[in-house]
């Protein structure tokens, strides 16, 4: 009689959520290579590139997406600890990303206050509002 080996479906197991994590890593680390080559083509020629927004976008996508999905598959393959970890992965990049997102966000600032009274400037002339 043939048992299973439980050592080595769980080394199994591990490898491949090894391998998927590297892929997914090695996927952000190609969009931001690929985005930041066709930004630095548009910027050396005449052309309109990709827009900072799309840029983030792209980022912000796969920080978020990868987590999930590989947290997903390890609750799929009974590694509910990883799963979990993947979980608490998954908040720290929405917390990345959120940043990130709210650092591209462009302020408005208030308009320049205009005075309501007399204002002394020097040599004596007084600018007042209204005439």
């Amino acid at each position: 009689m043939v048992q299973a080996d439980p050592v080595g479906r769980r080394v199994g197991r591990a490898g491949l959520m090894v391998l998927l994590t590297v892929g997914w890593l090695a996927t952000i680390v190609a969009i931001v290579f690929v985005m930041g080559m066709i930004a630095w083509a548009a910027s050396s020629s005449s052309g309109e590139g990709l827009s900072e927004e799309s840029f983030i976008l792209a980022v912000v996508i796969a920080l978020v997406a990868g987590p999930v999905v590989l947290g997903g598959v390890a609750a799929y393959l009974g590694m509910s600890r990883t799963a979990i970890g993947y979980f608490f992965l998954w908040l720290f990049c929405v917390a990345a990303a959120l940043a990130l997102y709210s650092r591209s966000v462009e302020r408005v600032d208030d308009p320049p206050v205009e005075p309501t009274s007399c204002v002394q400037y020097s040599g004596g002339h007084a600018g007042c509002p209204g005439g």
